[in-house]
């Protein structure tokens, strides 16, 4: 068996042609970044200027720590309602 063939040799090109794949498409990602920033721009802008409370945590959200120990949704939600407006839903 020759070593051209070995199948060692398949494996070593298999994994240089996934590196080189993985770099170019890593490489337009971040050519690609800054123009996909700009066309979104002006849909997140419109989203931050939307009225309701102010984010409060990464996680939870802007609902208050005692709506999840209390399990009082409902209660919470109508305060919203009734201080910010309309809440739109899906």
């Amino acid at each position: 068996m020759t070593a051209s063939t070995s199948p060692a040799t398949w494996l070593e090109l298999d994994v240089v042609t996934l590196a080189k794949v993985t770099f170019l498409l890593g490489f337009a990602g971040v050519l690609l970044a800054p123009l996909a920033r700009f066309f979104l721009q002006p849909y997140s802008k419109s989203l931050r200027n939307l009225p309701g409370p102010p984010i409060k945590h990464w996680f939870w959200g802007s609902w208050p720590k005692e709506a999840f120990g209390s399990g009082q949704f409902e209660n919470h939600l109508n305060a919203t309602i009734e201080e910010y407006g309309p809440v739109f839903g899906m």
